[in-house]
C-alpha cells in the first residue's frame, strides 16, 4: 500500500468524525472541500438576512478555530488576485460598501473586483438544489452591501473622523481588511439541534461538499489515479496548510508560472509525472493534517507522524524514556536487572501480538522558511506492529541505567529528547537544550533509527558522549552533567559493556574499578561538606577528564586531596566502609604494568555505578533503614 492510499483510507475510517471538534484534542478531522482560518470578526444575522450584531473576536479568550468552505483555487490561493473562498473569508472579499469607505481607487477597485468573484461563487451554491437555508440567508445579506456600515454601527471597527476606513489598522493584532469574517445565522422557529454557527454546522458542510463534488466532476480533467488506478477527476492544484493554517508549504507541486521545478526535458505539465484524483487528494491531505495535530512529534522542523489503518497512533510512546512509556509518569525504581525485566514484560505483554501495519512518516521543510515552499518527505516506512513493539521493548531493556536527576528518579531507558540533547546540548538560561534545530532533529530521527531497526548507536554520538560525561567542568549546573553521564552509561551498557544496570561488584575491567575508586573519593569528600555542596561539583570531579588520560598519576593528586576529609569520613558508618573499600581498591590496582594507561568508556560506567550505590545507601539512612 502506497503512503497516499493508506491516508486516504484513514480519512475514510474517521469520516463520521470530519467537521467535530473534541474535548479532547484540538485537531479537527475537516470535511472534504474545506479548510481552517483563525476568525476575527463574527456577523450574526437572521434567516432574512438581516443584521444583528457583530463582535471582534479575542484569540486568548474567544474559539476563534473556523472551519470554512474552500475550493481547489481557494484552499491553495496565492499570487496578486488570490481566489475567494465561497461563504466565510476575510473582509476584503465580503465589503460590498468598499467604496464608501475606502479612499484609495486602487484598493476600492481591488476590494470590488473581490467581491464581485466572491458573490459570483455565493450565487452558483445558493442558487443550486444543494444549498441550505444558511447560505441564502448570508447570500441575500451580502447583497445589501452594509457590512462595513453595520461593523462601524457596532464599534468593531472604528473609522478615521472623516468617516473613512484605514485598512492598516487593527482588529485583534490583524489589519482590518485581512481579518477573517464568519457568519453566525439565528432562526427562532428552529429546533433544538440547529446550529446557528456556520462553521460548525454539518449540514453546511454536506451542502458543499455535494455542491461541489458535482461541479468538479462535471468540469474537472479527468485521468488516471495513480493511487486509485481509476479513471476519475485529477487535481491539478494540491492542498497546503498540512501543519496549521498559517502553513503555505506543500506535499505536492508541479510547474509555477511556466518554470520548471525538475526537468524541462522530462516533466513540461504537472500532470507528466503523476495524476492523483481530486477526491484522494483532497482526503489524504485532510487525514495526514489531522493527524500531525493530533499525534505528530516535533523535533525542530521535523515532524514525525506514525498510525495504523484506522489512523490512531502507537499504543507506546516511541520517544520517550521508560518513566512515560506508557503515556503517564511511572518514575519507578529497580533493585536489579530481573525485577526491571519483569516490569518491562507486563508493560509489553498486551502489545507485542499486534498484527497491525503501521506507517511512520517523516516530514520537513527544506528551506528555512518552513512554512513556505514544500513539504520534504525525509523517510517513510511500514512496518508490523509487533515488530515495532519488539524494538523499542529491546531499546528499553538493553539500554538502560539508574537515572537519578531533580524530579526524575527511575531505572530504564532515556527518551530520544535526553540522548540527542546529552550529546549536543548547550547550557542557556539555567536550561539544556539543543539550539540548532536542524541539528536536533537529524540527530533524533538518527536515534529513532536506532531504536527501530535495533542497529548500534552511531560512532560519532557514542564518542560525542563519552567525551562530553567525561568533561563535567564544562557544565554550570551539576544535574546537566548527570543528565549526560547516566545517558553516556546507558548507550554505553546497550552497546559496549553490557552489563548491570546495578553495581557489578564482581567486574575487574581495569577501567570500570578505577571509576568505581574515582566514585569513592567523590563520595567521601560530599561527607565531608554534606549539605553544602549539594548539587555541585566537587573538587574530586574537576580532574575526571585528566584522571582518565592518567589514572595512577593524578589518583595521587586526587589522594592528597582527600587527606583533610577521611577523619570525619570515618567516624561515619558509610564513611568508614567507603575508606576502606577505597583502600582496597588502590591495593589492587596500583603498581599493575597498565596502571597509568588511559582508560576506556567503561569507566564513566564503574562511576555512575558506584555513585548511585552510594546514593541509594544515603538514602537508605535518611529513611531509617541503614
Amino acid at each position: 500500500m502506497n503512503m497516499m492510499q493508506s491516508l486516504a483510507g484513514v480519512y475514510d475510517a474517521q469520516s463520521s468524525l470530519a467537521g467535530v471538534k473534541r474535548e479532547d484534542t484540538d485537531a479537527v478531522l475537516l470535511p472534504l472541500f474545506h479548510t481552517s482560518l483563525a476568525a476575527q470578526i463574527t456577523v450574526t444575522i437572521d434567516m432574512q438576512g438581516d443584521f444583528i450584531d457583530a463582535q471582534a473576536l479575542d484569540f486568548r479568550e474567544d474559539e476563534v478555530y473556523t472551519i470554512i468552505p474552500s475550493t481547489v483555487d481557494s484552499a491553495s490561493r496565492s499570487g496578486p488576485e488570490p481566489p475567494p473562498n465561497p461563504l466565510n473569508d476575510k473582509l476584503i472579499y465580503l465589503m460590498g460598501d468598499g467604496d464608501s469607505y475606502i479612499q484609495d481607487e486602487r484598493a476600492a477597485a481591488d476590494i470590488r473586483k473581490r467581491c464581485r468573484a466572491h458573490e459570483q461563487q455565493l450565487a452558483a451554491w445558493a442558487s443550486s438544489p444543494y444549498a441550505v437555508p444558511q447560505v441564502k440567508a448570508v447570500r441575500a445579506y451580502l447583497n445589501r452591501k452594509r457590512i462595513a456600515s453595520d461593523l462601524i454601527a457596532v464599534k468593531v471597527i472604528l473609522p478615521e473622523e472623516d468617516g473613512t476606513i484605514d485598512g492598516k489598522k487593527k482588529i485583534a493584532d490583524r489589519d482590518i481588511l485581512s481579518c477573517v469574517v464568519r457568519f453566525k445565522v439565528v432562526d427562532t422557529e428552529a429546533g433544538d439541534g440547529y446550529v446557528a454557527e456556520t462553521w460548525k454546522n454539518r449540514e453546511l458542510f454536506q451542502s458543499w461538499i455535494s455542491y461541489y463534488t458535482a461541479f468538479v466532476m462535471e468540469n474537472g480533467k479527468k485521468d488516471v489515479c495513480y493511487v486509485t488506478g481509476e479513471y476519475t477527476v485529477c487535481a491539478g492544484k494540491h492542498a497546503n496548510g498540512i501543519r496549521g493554517s498559517a502553513d503555505w508549504a506543500k506535499l505536492i507541486s508541479s510547474n509555477e508560472n511556466g518554470n520548471v521545478v525538475f526537468s524541462g526535458d522530462w516533466f513540461c505539465q504537472g500532470d507528466d509525472a503523476v495524476t492523483i484524483g481530486m477526491l484522494t487528494s483532497y482526503k489524504a491531505h485532510c487525514a495526514l493534517s489531522w493527524m500531525i495535530k493530533r499525534q505528530g512529534y516535533v523535533f525542530g522542523s521535523n515532524i514525525r507522524v506514525c498510525w495504523d489503518p484506522d489512523g490512531n497512533p502507537l499504543a507506546l510512546n516511541l520517544f520517550a524514556d521508560t518513566a512515560e512509556i506508557l503515556g503517564k509518569h511511572e518514575y519507578r525504581f529497580f533493585a536489579g536487572r530481573k525485577a526491571y525485566e519483569s516490569y518491562l514484560d507486563v508493560c509489553f505483554s498486551g502489545f507485542l501480538l499486534d498484527d497491525k501495519e503501521y506507517h511512520m512518516l517523516v516530514l520537513d521543510a527544506p528551506n528555512k522558511q518552513d512554512h513556505k515552499g514544500r513539504l520534504a518527505i525525509l523517510d517513510y516506512a511500514e512496518m508490523p506492529a509487533g515488530l515495532i513493539y519488539q524494538r523499542i521493548k529491546q531499546w528499553h531493556r538493553t539500554a538502560c541505567w539508574q537515572f537519578v536527576m531533580k524530579n526524575r528518579t527511575f531505572t530504564g531507558a532515556p527518551s530520544v529528547e535526553d540522548v540527542v540533547t546529552a550529546a549536543y546540548g548547550t547550557e542557556y538560561g539555567g536550561g539544556f537544550a539543543v539550539m540548532d534545530s536542524t541539528l536536533s532533529a537529524r540527530q533524533a530521527n538518527r536515534v529513532v533509527s536506532v531504536i527501530l531497526s535495533g542497529g548500534s548507536m552511531p560512532s560519532d554520538i557514542v564518542e560525542k558522549l563519552v567525551k562530553r560525561a567525561g568533561d563535567p567542568c564544562r557544565y554550570h549546573e551539576y544535574n546537566h552533567w548527570l543528565l549526560v553521564l547516566q545517558v553516556t552509561c546507558a548507550v554505553l551498557n546497550r552497546d559496549v559493556i553490557r552489563g548491570d544496570i546495578m553495581l557489578d561488584r564482581l567486574n575487574k575491567d581495569r577501567s570500570y574499578l578505577w571509576g568505581r575508586l574515582l566514585a569513592v573519593a567523590d563520595y567521601l569528600e560530599r561527607l565531608y561538606f554534606n549539605e553544602v555542596r549539594e548539587g555541585r561539583l566537587t573538587g574530586v570531579c574537576r580532574y575526571m577528564q585528566m584522571f582518565s588520560r592518567s589514572p595512577e598519576r593524578y589518583w595521587g593528586v586526587i589522594r592528597k586531596r582527600l587527606v583533610p576529609y577521611l577523619k570525619k569520613a570515618s567516624r561515619l558508618k558509610y564513611g568508614l566502609y567507603a575508606c576502606k573499600l577505597m583502600d582496597q581498591m588502590t591495593d589492587m590496582l596500583l603498581g599493575q604494568a597498565d596502571s597509568d594507561e588511559p582508560l576506556g568508556a567503561a569507566y564513566l560506567t564503574g562511576f555512575s555505578s558506584q555513585q548511585l550505590c552510594f546514593l541509594r545507601m544515603d538514602y537508605a539512612v535518611r529513611k531509617g533503614k541503614g
